[in-house]
């Protein structure tokens, strides 16, 4: 008995040289950040109460299911940049992006929609977020930086659509930091966790994940853009 548990030890030990980064000595932090969330929505779902609106702006970016996972997929691709001062520069501008589209959510839209007509066309910001987070998860190494920067505003302004037009937002009260709160963590939580794994593993796995975004992209689109007529009758 006491060497098949030491046989099991050993194999766990090599499975995890493989598959772990050398710094590990914040993993137990990143799990506990990464399980918060899951654990708050479970919560919120198990227990029969009355929803508060921060509660509801919580919620809500988990229910945009397209961007949110083009934020995974962006947090795939922040995990695997080169170090944690760019990683975190990522995050800052994503939460700054949806932090100032969101207190000037009314000016924004005035400034960059109406006047061009753009209100009509707001259905493809999505899909295009979507696809570009997918091409970017195929892009080398020297060049993820700028392309994470550029799909942080994107993303940042694509979330800030979806909480700005809901019928609670009202500038940056409490359902648009409970938004803004679920977004972050959306993002940070799981690339956190991500960056304690070896890079060539975050490579594969961005490379699956970033096609099928494409794939999603171009579901999103034809269905946005193929006429759907009732049938007659």
């Amino acid at each position: 008995m006491p060497t098949s548990r030491r046989s099991a030890a050993k194999r766990r030990s090599v499975f995890a040289e493989r598959i772990l980064a050398d710094d590990v000595h914040t993993l137990t932090p990143a799990i506990l950040l990464f399980l918060c969330a899951p654990l708050l929505v479970l919560l919120s779902q198990a227990l029969r109460h009355t929803y508060s609106f921060g509660e509801l702006g919580f919620l809500l970016p988990f229910t945009v299911y397209d961007v949110a996972l083009a934020t995974l997929g962006l947090g795939v691709l922040c995990a695997g940049l080169a170090s944690m001062r760019r990683f975190a520069i990522v995050v800052t501008v994503f939460c700054g992006t949806l932090v100032v589209c969101l207190f000037r959510f009314v000016e924004v839209w005035q400034a960059f929609f109406l006047p061009h007509d753009l209100d009509t066309q707001v259905y493809l910001v999505t899909p295009i977020a979507v696809g570009l987070t997918g091409v970017a998860l195929w892009l080398p190494q020297r060049v993820r930086f700028p392309a994470a920067l550029v799909l942080a505003v994107l993303l940042g302004a694509d979330y800030t659509l979806f909480i700005g037009l809901q019928d609670y937002f009202n500038d940056l009260d409490t359902f648009g930091i409970g938004a803004l709160a679920a977004c972050a963590w959306i993002l940070a939580a799981p690339a956190f966790l991500l960056r304690h794994f070896k890079r060539p593993w975050l490579t594969i796995a961005g490379r699956i994940l970033g096609s099928w975004l494409v794939a999603i992209e171009l579901l999103i689109f034809a269905f946005a853009k193929i006429p759907i007529t009732p049938p007659t009758g």
